[in-house]
């Protein structure tokens, strides 16, 4: 399915199918259908921090791959280093 949806393409989609589109691309939560018109409040808890919360998730494994990848870089160096000793 197409990520990003266009006007002419949701044309030919029954009520039922646009609207389960449009929530698998746009809602963040259960709880939330992504089109609904929100106060501040509601917009901090329903959007915002159910991103920040996959933002932070997110950021852990990336650190995780980087330290990861930091390690290799230096092990193949001093490997390499090494090598080209003997």
């Amino acid at each position: 399915m197409c990520r990003y949806s266009t006007v002419v393409g949701e044309m030919c989609l029954s009520r039922d199918t646009l609207e389960a589109v449009r929530r698998s691309e746009f809602a963040v939560s259960e709880e939330d259908d992504g089109f609904a018109t929100l106060s501040p409040d509601l917009y901090i808890n329903f959007r915002l921090n159910t991103l920040i919360r996959d933002y932070a998730a997110e950021t852990v494994i990336l650190a995780d791959f980087l330290f990861t990848s930091r390690c290799l870089v230096f092990f193949f160096g001093a490997a390499g280093t090494c090598l080209a000793g003997a």
